[in-house]
Parts: structure tokens; C-alpha cells; sequence
């Protein structure tokens, strides 16, 4: 973290993580579902939905990391945050 930055480890910990940890495993669901057996015509909609919710939370926690490397004191996530 950027020194003189408000935004404490703890906080760090707190509110990035957990959303890493959700784009993981919308990420993860996303190739449970391209590589699951079976025509994927029917279901290409369902992985290319979930692998865009994935990309975006990720777009997401990439901004608020910037946010934090410039000193912000704390990025926001959710429809407030874009």
C-alpha cells in the first residue's frame, strides 16, 4: 500500500479479499461449465454469462486496487462504485 494511505491492512483484508475470492469462483464455475460433458449448444449462454460476470468483478477489483495505490481511503464495490 502506498504510504500515507488511510486505508489500513485490515481493511485491505476485509474488503478486497472477499471479492477475489468471488471472482475465483464465478471464474471457476464458468469453466465447471464449458468443461462439463454434453452438447454445449444449449448451454454456451450460461458460460459466456458467467465467465462476463467473472471478467467484471475482476475489472472491478483492478480499479479499486489502483484506488488504493493512489492513497483513496477506502474503494467501494457494487452498483455505487462504477
Amino acid at each position: 500500500m502506498r504510504e500515507g494511505s488511510k486505508f489500513t491492512s485490515a481493511q485491505w483484508l476485509e474488503g478486497l479479499l472477499p471479492e477475489v475470492y468471488s471472482a475465483r469462483r464465478v471464474l471457476d464455475s464458468a469453466d465447471r461449465l464449458l468443461r462439463r460433458d454434453g452438447p454445449l449448444d444449449r448451454d454456451i449462454d450460461a458460460v459466456l454469462a458467467t465467465y462476463a460476470i467473472g471478467v467484471e468483478r475482476l475489472m472491478k477489483l483492478a480499479l479499486a486496487t489502483a484506488a488504493v495505490s493512489r492513497g483513496v481511503n477506502r474503494p467501494r464495490f457494487g452498483a455505487a462504485a462504477v
